[in-house]
Protein backbone atom coordinates (compact mmCIF):
# COMPACT_ATOMS: atom_id res chain seq x y z
CA UNK A 1 0.00 0.00 0.00
CA UNK A 2 1.23 3.50 -0.90
CA UNK A 3 -0.31 6.81 0.16
CA UNK A 4 -1.46 9.16 -2.39
CA UNK A 5 -0.94 13.12 -1.86
CA UNK A 6 -4.14 13.37 0.45
CA UNK A 7 -2.73 11.58 3.01
CA UNK A 8 -4.87 8.09 1.66
CA UNK A 9 -3.60 4.39 1.11
CA UNK A 10 -3.88 2.63 -2.29
CA UNK A 11 -3.09 -0.63 -3.43
CA UNK A 12 -0.29 -0.08 -6.47
CA UNK A 13 -2.21 -1.58 -9.91
CA UNK A 14 0.15 -4.53 -12.04
CA UNK A 15 -0.88 -4.99 -15.39
CA UNK A 16 0.33 -9.00 -16.18
CA UNK A 17 2.30 -9.21 -19.28
CA UNK A 18 -0.50 -9.67 -21.96
CA UNK A 19 -3.23 -7.35 -20.65
CA UNK A 20 -6.62 -5.64 -22.41
CA UNK A 21 -7.12 -1.85 -21.39
CA UNK A 22 -10.20 -0.16 -22.29
CA UNK A 23 -10.03 3.26 -22.92
CA UNK A 24 -13.48 5.05 -22.79
CA UNK A 25 -13.43 8.21 -24.77
CA UNK A 26 -10.61 9.18 -27.99
CA UNK A 27 -10.22 12.74 -27.45
CA UNK A 28 -7.43 14.36 -26.45
CA UNK A 29 -6.87 12.83 -22.48
CA UNK A 30 -8.19 8.93 -23.68
CA UNK A 31 -5.64 9.50 -26.82
CA UNK A 32 -2.69 10.59 -24.81
CA UNK A 33 -3.26 7.97 -22.13
CA UNK A 34 -3.09 5.20 -24.74
CA UNK A 35 0.08 6.85 -26.04
CA UNK A 36 1.74 7.33 -22.89
CA UNK A 37 0.66 3.82 -21.68
CA UNK A 38 1.98 1.98 -25.00
CA UNK A 39 5.15 3.59 -25.25
CA UNK A 40 5.74 2.69 -21.45
CA UNK A 41 4.84 -1.04 -21.90
CA UNK A 42 7.29 -0.81 -24.65
CA UNK A 43 9.88 0.58 -22.32
CA UNK A 44 9.44 -1.81 -19.91
CA UNK A 45 8.90 -4.78 -22.15
CA UNK A 46 5.58 -5.59 -21.15
CA UNK A 47 2.67 -6.08 -23.87
CA UNK A 48 -0.25 -4.52 -23.27
CA UNK A 49 -3.66 -4.47 -25.54
CA UNK A 50 -5.18 -1.06 -25.46
CA UNK A 51 -8.76 -0.70 -27.02
CA UNK A 52 -10.40 3.06 -27.40
CA UNK A 53 -14.07 3.24 -27.51
CA UNK A 54 -15.30 6.26 -29.22
CA UNK A 55 -18.74 6.89 -29.85
CA UNK A 56 -18.14 9.35 -32.73
CA UNK A 57 -18.35 8.67 -36.09
CA UNK A 58 -15.89 11.12 -36.87
CA UNK A 59 -13.44 10.19 -34.99
CA UNK A 60 -12.84 6.41 -36.67
CA UNK A 61 -9.68 6.96 -38.25
CA UNK A 62 -11.09 4.03 -40.95
CA UNK A 63 -14.46 5.77 -41.53
CA UNK A 64 -12.68 9.15 -41.92
CA UNK A 65 -10.61 8.14 -45.13
CA UNK A 66 -13.86 7.33 -46.61
CA UNK A 67 -16.35 9.56 -46.24
CA UNK A 68 -16.89 13.41 -44.63
CA UNK A 69 -18.15 13.63 -41.15
CA UNK A 70 -21.09 15.00 -40.23
CA UNK A 71 -22.00 18.35 -38.60
CA UNK A 72 -23.24 16.36 -35.57
CA UNK A 73 -19.92 14.99 -34.78
CA UNK A 74 -18.19 18.24 -33.87
CA UNK A 75 -18.06 18.30 -30.30
CA UNK A 76 -18.05 22.39 -30.03
CA UNK A 77 -14.62 22.70 -28.01
CA UNK A 78 -12.92 25.43 -28.33
CA UNK A 79 -9.21 24.62 -29.38
CA UNK A 80 -6.56 26.95 -28.38
CA UNK A 81 -3.00 24.45 -26.86
CA UNK A 82 -1.60 26.57 -23.89
CA UNK A 83 2.30 26.33 -24.24
CA UNK A 84 2.93 23.59 -21.80
CA UNK A 85 0.43 21.35 -24.25
CA UNK A 86 2.88 22.44 -26.88
CA UNK A 87 5.97 21.38 -24.93
CA UNK A 88 4.67 18.22 -23.98
CA UNK A 89 3.79 17.46 -27.75
CA UNK A 90 7.11 17.90 -28.78
CA UNK A 91 8.09 15.95 -25.93
CA UNK A 92 6.15 13.26 -27.13
CA UNK A 93 7.61 13.81 -30.79
CA UNK A 94 4.03 14.54 -31.61
CA UNK A 95 4.22 17.46 -34.13
CA UNK A 96 0.83 18.88 -35.46
CA UNK A 97 0.06 18.87 -38.81
CA UNK A 98 -0.43 22.17 -40.62
CA UNK A 99 -3.99 21.60 -41.89
CA UNK A 100 -5.29 21.44 -38.23
CA UNK A 101 -3.38 24.63 -36.95
CA UNK A 102 -6.21 27.26 -37.45
CA UNK A 103 -3.95 30.09 -36.43
CA UNK A 104 -1.46 31.05 -33.44
CA UNK A 105 -1.76 33.25 -30.53
CA UNK A 106 0.37 36.31 -30.42
CA UNK A 107 -2.34 38.69 -28.60
CA UNK A 108 -5.40 38.54 -26.17
CA UNK A 109 -7.91 41.09 -25.94
CA UNK A 110 -10.08 41.36 -23.03
CA UNK A 111 -13.44 43.28 -23.78
CA UNK A 112 -15.19 45.50 -21.31
CA UNK A 113 -18.00 47.79 -21.14
CA UNK A 114 -15.35 50.92 -20.42
CA UNK A 115 -12.32 49.81 -21.88
CA UNK A 116 -10.27 47.04 -24.13
CA UNK A 117 -7.00 45.53 -22.52
CA UNK A 118 -4.74 44.30 -24.83
CA UNK A 119 -2.28 41.65 -23.57
CA UNK A 120 0.94 40.25 -25.52
CA UNK A 121 1.21 36.61 -25.33
CA UNK A 122 5.02 35.54 -24.10
CA UNK A 123 5.38 32.39 -25.05
CA UNK A 124 3.14 30.93 -28.34
CA UNK A 125 -0.46 29.47 -28.08
CA UNK A 126 -1.77 27.79 -30.71
CA UNK A 127 -5.42 27.56 -32.07
CA UNK A 128 -6.54 24.19 -33.88
CA UNK A 129 -9.33 22.73 -34.97
CA UNK A 130 -11.58 20.48 -32.81
CA UNK A 131 -13.94 19.06 -34.89
CA UNK A 132 -15.77 19.27 -37.93
CA UNK A 133 -16.48 23.26 -38.21
CA UNK A 134 -16.12 25.45 -39.50
CA UNK A 135 -18.09 24.01 -42.31
CA UNK A 136 -16.70 24.45 -45.84
CA UNK A 137 -13.33 23.48 -44.43
CA UNK A 138 -11.68 21.17 -47.60
CA UNK A 139 -10.30 18.65 -44.99
CA UNK A 140 -12.70 19.08 -42.17
CA UNK A 141 -12.26 15.09 -41.43
CA UNK A 142 -8.56 16.26 -39.73
CA UNK A 143 -8.89 17.68 -37.13
CA UNK A 144 -6.58 17.63 -33.84
CA UNK A 145 -8.77 14.97 -31.93
CA UNK A 146 -8.24 12.69 -34.97
CA UNK A 147 -4.45 13.59 -35.32
CA UNK A 148 -4.04 12.37 -31.51
CA UNK A 149 -6.43 9.26 -32.20
CA UNK A 150 -4.45 8.62 -35.02
CA UNK A 151 -1.03 9.06 -33.20
CA UNK A 152 -2.34 6.52 -30.72
CA UNK A 153 -3.73 4.16 -33.71
CA UNK A 154 0.11 4.11 -34.68
CA UNK A 155 1.78 3.36 -31.55
CA UNK A 156 -0.54 -0.20 -31.69
CA UNK A 157 -3.77 0.97 -30.21
CA UNK A 158 -7.13 -0.54 -31.45
CA UNK A 159 -9.96 2.29 -32.30
CA UNK A 160 -13.74 0.57 -31.89
CA UNK A 161 -16.51 2.93 -32.95
CA UNK A 162 -18.98 2.19 -29.99
CA UNK A 163 -20.57 3.75 -27.12
CA UNK A 164 -20.47 2.46 -23.74
CA UNK A 165 -23.46 1.79 -21.83
CA UNK A 166 -23.03 0.02 -18.77
CA UNK A 167 -19.56 -1.25 -17.01
CA UNK A 168 -19.77 -4.01 -14.44
CA UNK A 169 -17.50 -6.39 -12.70
CA UNK A 170 -16.68 -10.26 -13.50
CA UNK A 171 -16.74 -12.79 -11.04
CA UNK A 172 -12.53 -12.26 -11.26
CA UNK A 173 -12.88 -8.64 -10.97
CA UNK A 174 -12.62 -7.68 -14.25
CA UNK A 175 -14.27 -4.56 -15.44
CA UNK A 176 -16.85 -5.71 -18.20
CA UNK A 177 -18.02 -3.38 -20.71
CA UNK A 178 -21.42 -3.22 -22.25
CA UNK A 179 -21.36 -1.53 -25.61
CA UNK A 180 -23.74 -0.20 -28.55
CA UNK A 181 -26.65 -0.59 -26.67
CA UNK A 182 -26.99 -4.41 -27.88
CA UNK A 183 -25.50 -6.03 -25.11
CA UNK A 184 -22.36 -6.46 -26.99
CA UNK A 185 -20.16 -6.72 -23.95
CA UNK A 186 -16.10 -6.63 -23.67
CA UNK A 187 -13.93 -7.05 -20.39
CA UNK A 188 -10.58 -5.36 -19.04
CA UNK A 189 -7.67 -6.17 -17.41
CA UNK A 190 -7.73 -2.51 -15.82
CA UNK A 191 -9.27 -1.95 -12.60
CA UNK A 192 -9.06 -6.10 -11.57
Amino acid sequence: MNPNSFGKSYKRLRLPDGAKVVIIGGGPAGSFLAIDLLRYSKKIGLSVAVIIMEKKKSMNIDEQKRSECHIGECNYCAGGLSPKIGDALKKMGLHLPVGIIMDKVVIINIFADWKTISLDVLREITSVYRGSRPGGRSDSIYNFDSFLLESAAKEGAKIITAEVTELGYAVDGRVVLTYNGMGQKMESDFGK
